[in-house]
């Protein structure tokens, strides 16, 4: 049960797939409008949240959260095989692909398939599917590398 008319609309959005909001920037779109004002901040450039120990600003209140675990020394993502500890879950999740002998990266070219993503130039496919293509530099000739580096968005790299 719902006590407000509007709390309800909100939830069937989650069954529907509708996202009213929609960002004039970029297109992406929302279910609901908190999150779409959230979103807003990345275009602005708006950090409402600020670090009062180095004074780095963020546009998310969870960003600064973790930022805030570089001053701790705060690591309390830690992996059940080797015991290294992350201050991110997505480092430990990055991390735990070593043990498993997975290969998640493929590159588009070449079909040549890593575990991380240290010579690829873009995202994996899946859930990050239409953020670019992934290549590699590996068994490409110079002059059509430097023609596919102008049209694959560079992702940063994760040594």
């Amino acid at each position: 049960m719902f006590g407000d008319s509007r709390d309800l609309s909100s939830h069937m959005r989650t069954h529907t797939g509708e996202r009213p909001y929609k960002c004039d920037v970029c297109g992406k779109a929302f279910r609901h409008h908190g999150n779409f004002s959230k979103h807003k901040r990345i275009h602005t450039g708006q950090k409402t949240y600020q670090c009062d120990v180095c004074g780095k600003g963020f546009t998310l209140l969870c960003n600064l959260s973790t930022h805030y675990r570089i001053h701790t020394g705060q690591r309390p993502y830690k992996c059940s095989i080797c015991g290294k500890t992350f201050t991110k879950t997505s480092d430990l999740s990055r991390h735990n692909i070593i043990h498993t002998g997975e290969k998640p990266y493929k590159c588009d070219i070449c079909a040549n398939q890593q575990q991380g993503d240290l010579r690829l130039l873009g995202p994996p496919s899946g859930q990050n599917a239409g953020r670019g293509a992934q290549t590699c530099d590996r068994r490409v000739p110079a002059d059509l590398r430097m023609d596919l580096l102008a049209t694959v968005p560079l992702m940063p790299l994760f040594l």
